[in-house]
């Protein structure tokens, strides 16, 4: 197994449905370690028990040792459930995008 840091950089905007991302509500930036057996699984774990937003991978944008992902959220900023989705849809509720660029690099001993 090897370690990976894991660096996340997030910008959350207020989002509409029918008009998409307006204005930015929220920034903030976090880092852990994490172990895994390769980058993409370093990536998943840092999502899952991390962050706790969900992610799949082929729906990412990816260079080189970064990504840029996003999420529909909450205002405590919780993955959106289908329910808050669906008023939000319908303009009864308000949801947030949190827009991710992920940075990860092999720890290696020298």
């Amino acid at each position: 197994m090897k370690t990976f840091v894991v660096k996340s950089f997030h910008d959350v905007y207020l989002d509409n449905y029918e008009n998409g991302e307006g204005e930015q509500v929220h920034s903030y930036s976090l880092k852990s370690e994490i172990n895994a057996n390769d980058k993409k699984e370093a990536i998943q774990k840092y999502f899952d028990e991390f962050l706790f937003l969900s992610f799949d991978y082929s729906l990412c944008h990816e260079e080189e040792n970064e990504i840029q992902y996003s999420n529909l959220v909450n205002i405590e900023n919780e993955e959106a459930t289908e329910e808050q989705k669906e008023l939000w849809r319908n303009d009864k509720a308000i949801l947030y995008t949190n827009i991710s660029l992920v940075k990860v690099f092999e720890l290696t001993q020298v």
